[in-house]
């Protein structure tokens, strides 16, 4: 894991109404096994910010409005999460947002993204294609009724270091895939100087 300062220690939001998102947040898209996922969250999160949980959100159907329950586990269970077919999550960070409450509440993907956890929105696969995921935070945050603006500085830090990460695997994901890709044209072009009927003659 990477290091840097120590945590800010910003108070909870739980009056997540009073509080509008400022820009766009940060987001990143790419395609990535759950097994390469979980290889970067092992690796790739900030020390300073340690222990790290998991966040998955699953919607209910009972009362109105539907309520988001929260299943909050240790970072090395997202596997067993993703078996379980959850597709959201949150990358929590125990001494920045350990005293969240963890009960089914409506919006409680909401309580999470206002205070600065980092969101994981995984691809389906369709027809063997696994389409894009997503990893975004919400940086910046500006109280409606006070106009106090609040930056979640830690969480960019968490952000940026996961993307980081991921940008790695994946471009040494690719200069393999491309060393095999060049490899299998030199084994395809042993021929292309000679003649068919040589080639005939060495393939019998």
């Amino acid at each position: 894991m990477t290091t840097n300062t120590e945590p800010s220690n910003l108070p909870h939001i739980l009056d997540t109404e009073d509080w509008i998102k400022q820009g766009r947040g940060k987001t990143f898209q790419f395609i990535a096994t759950d097994e390469e996922i979980m290889a970067t969250l092992q690796s790739s999160l900030p020390s300073q910010f340690t222990p790290y949980s998991i966040w998955g959100t699953v919607m209910t159907e009972e009362g109105k409005p539907d309520k988001h329950v929260c299943l909050c586990s240790p970072l090395e269970d997202f596997l067993q999460l993703r078996q379980q077919g959850l597709s959201q999550f949150f990358i929590q960070s125990d001494i920045l947002s350990d005293s969240l409450p963890k009960e089914a509440s409506p919006h409680l993907d909401r309580l999470l993204a206002v205070n600065g956890l980092v969101s994981l929105q995984l691809g389906r696969v369709s027809k063997g294609t696994l389409s894009q995921s997503n990893l975004g935070v919400i940086d910046t945050l500006k109280n409606a009724k006070t106009g106090k603006l609040l930056k979640h500085q830690d969480s960019i830090k968490i952000f940026n270091a996961f993307k980081k990460g991921l940008r790695y695997l994946l471009s040494q994901k690719n200069s393999k895939q491309k060393g095999v890709s060049r490899a299998g044209n030199s084994h395809r072009n042993i021929y292309s100087g000679i003649p068919a009927v040589g080639i005939h003659s060495i393939r019998r």
